[in-house]
């Protein structure tokens, strides 16, 4: 019994570990989280273009089409889904030890726990009441210690 949970122990570590390498080895390669779109406003510090001051963006925010869907980047499951009133749904997938974060979203058609496939359709981006329909992407590492890394997502999706 005591070997049995250590070996299963050791298969969980390295089926974690298995996800997070496959992830990281896919860099610069994965697929934009909508199927059209382009990049209008950048990861980190950002001057607002009628106001002299600067926000922090955790993400890249990405303009597209209304209707149009949101997909995973990655293969992965399903660990959180928040609604913020105002701002839509959040969808969290969790890669590993990477998470990829997908907000702005009208509808979601995942649930908590749900194991999700490269591409695959995880709901709608919002269109608000201006007419604008984009998603903010993010992504992050989780370091040993429970700690979090929020990285540039333009370095992880094909350009």
């Amino acid at each position: 019994y005591k070997n049995t949970k250590i070996i299963f122990i050791y298969l969980l570590i390295s089926d974690v570990l298995g996800i997070s390498n496959n992830f990281e080895l896919s860099k610069g390669r994965l697929p934009w989280p909508v199927e059209k779109g382009y990049i209008i406003e950048r990861f980190g510090k950002n001057k607002h273009p009628l106001f002299n001051i600067y926000t922090e963006n955790y993400g890249i925010d990405i303009k597209t089409s209304r209707a149009a869907s949101a997909r995973a980047i990655f293969a992965g499951e399903v660990s959180s889904i928040i609604s913020i009133p105002g701002t839509g749904t959040t969808v969290i997938i969790n890669h590993g030890s990477f998470f990829t974060v997908y907000a702005k979203l009208s509808s979601v058609s995942v649930r908590k726990g749900s194991r999700v496939a490269l591409k695959q359709s995880i709901g709608t981006v919002m269109t608000d009441d201006e007419g604008n329909t984009q998603i903010n992407f993010q992504v992050w590492r989780i370091g040993a210690n429970g700690s979090s890394f929020k990285l540039n997502p333009e370095q992880w999706i094909a350009q």
